[in-house]
């Protein structure tokens, strides 16, 4: 069984739409026209109880060993080396030399396909990466000044009531290159940044894998919004992140809690 939903997880959402479709259609359709004919063509509900049970049993067998059927098809199609060996062992004990001509033909029309949903992939790519590189990050923060900066611009809060929102993001998962370079702003957390809806004045790296960010004039209601958007996000992208949120002066920030980092509060 968990052979057979790993094998249809690894079709496309389309195809398996379609096949549960023709699952349900064939499971649906032969036991309401049972019922019908049962209740209303030979006998009185009660008395055709068992006959509608054993067409209902019925109905059943023959759903499954047609999905069965269903899948064994759709799957030799998509494991063809599997099929092409069978085949091509048929045809040495003397099978239908024309089985090999309509395999070679089937080999040819999904190369064809194959190559065309690689250059769609492909443009898909490309379309991705542009978006990414017409975005611009928010200002980098130099490593050695994010404390600096945090603790300028929660005092300037304080003073003038304005509001400060400090957000942070750490994950365990941790590029060489983010390790080696501080600048390099991982692509998780520019999908992050740039999806979130929230403009940021400032962001910096603590230490690889842990990461702030400033942003002045966020209204306090929009906070709990972005911070929902940006862990979607961050999971759409696979990345298990932990982030939190402070908001001054509605809160009193302590730099050293915000530098110590957040793992405690993943997910």
């Amino acid at each position: 069984m968990r052979k057979t939903i790993h094998h249809l997880l690894m079709l496309p959402r389309s195809i398996r739409v379609r096949m549960m479709s023709g699952f349900a259609l064939m499971g649906v359709l032969p036991m309401l026209v049972s019922v019908y004919v049962l209740t209303n063509q030979i006998a009185p509900v009660r008395q055709g109880v068992p006959w509608m049970c054993v067409m209902i049993l019925l109905s059943v067998v023959l759903v499954l060993a047609g999905s069965h059927l269903m899948r064994e098809s759709v799957w030799s199609v998509i494991n063809v080396a599997r099929t092409a060996d069978e085949l091509l062992r048929q045809a040495k004990e003397g099978a239908d030399a024309r089985e090999v001509v309509r395999l070679e033909r089937l080999l040819c029309y999904m190369e064809d396909q194959l190559a065309a949903a690689r250059r769609a992939l492909q443009v898909y790519r490309d379309v991705a990466r542009r978006e990414t590189r017409s975005y611009r990050l928010p200002p980098l923060i130099p490593g050695q000044l994010v404390r600096a900066r945090l603790e300028e611009e929660l005092a300037r809060s304080r003073r003038e009531g304005s509001m400060v929102t400090v957000f942070a993001w750490e994950t365990a998962v941790v590029s060489a290159e983010e390790e080696r370079d501080e600048t390099h702003v991982p692509l998780w957390l520019q999908e992050v940044l740039r999806k979130s809806g929230a403009v940021l004045d400032g962001v910096g790296r603590v230490r690889a894998g842990y990461w702030v960010g400033v942003a002045r004039g966020l209204e306090a209601e929009q906070v709990p919004g972005v911070l929902t958007t940006m862990k979607r996000v961050a999971l759409t992208h696979g990345i298990d992140a932990a982030m939190k949120v402070w908001v001054s002066p509605r809160e009193e920030v302590d730099v050293r809690e915000v530098m110590r980092g957040i793992g405690e509060e993943r997910g």
